[in-house]
């Protein structure tokens, strides 16, 4: 079974339309404050580099004991002298710009895993900087 979910409720019935032949639950969702559905993987891409620190937190104790694994792709500098995790307001922009990238196993945020395995890695056709999806084995 698939569950996807997005805050904005205009995407979500969008997508029920497009695809409801697919076997995909399409649901309104906000991942930083709502109880999210269970199950063996959560898949998030360009989503955290939009919110502020603090809203990141709450999205990693809503996961928490929830998944095995998360796949992840956002924004990285193209240098790898970068800062992580420079707090921002939520909103359009990025951390990119600020030389900086959501990294999840460190401060703030200490996410603690397992494993950590490198997916994919392409510079972005439509801004500066890399694309990384990471693969990250949950710990209970």
């Amino acid at each position: 079974n698939y569950i996807a979910v997005d805050i904005f409720d205009d995407l979500i019935n969008f997508n029920k339309k497009k695809y409801k032949h697919l076997n995909v639950d399409f649901r309104v969702l906000d991942i930083t404050s709502n109880e999210l559905p269970s199950g063996d993987v959560c898949i998030i891409r360009l989503v955290l580099q939009h919110l502020s620190n603090n809203l990141i937190l709450n999205f990693i104790k809503l996961i928490q004991n929830k998944y095995k694994y998360l796949i992840i792709t956002e924004h990285f500098p193209s240098s790898k002298n970068f800062v992580a995790n420079i707090d921002k307001p939520t909103g359009f922009d990025i951390r990119l710009y600020d030389n900086s990238a959501v990294v999840l196993t460190e401060p703030p945020f200490d996410l603690k895993i397992i494993k950590e395995i490198d997916l994919y890695e392409n510079r972005s056709a439509f801004m500066e900087g890399v694309l990384k999806t990471k693969l990250l084995q949950l710990k209970d």
